[in-house]
């Protein structure tokens, strides 16, 4: 049974205390999903801009043709 001192310490540094880091294709994934949605902000919800561009032709993301106009009540 883990005491809770002992259970708070796993929580705060996690084992041993290292960071595990993503790989690099993780990182371009990442930055490239945080540039999509700023862009989506940037541009007041009027276009959604393409991720895929930035990842040397891989096509990870799938971005609609245009946005819908209404919620199709």
């Amino acid at each position: 049974m883990i005491k809770r001192r002992e259970f708070r310490k796993t929580l705060a540094f996690g084992d041993g205390g290292t960071l595990s880091l993503p790989s690099l294709a993780g990182l371009a994934i990442g930055l490239a999903a945080q540039n999509q949605v700023a862009g989506f902000f940037a541009s007041d919800g009027k276009s959604i801009p393409d991720p895929n561009q930035t990842l040397f032709g891989f096509r990870f993301f799938e971005v609609p043709a245009a946005l819908p106009e209404d919620l199709g009540y």
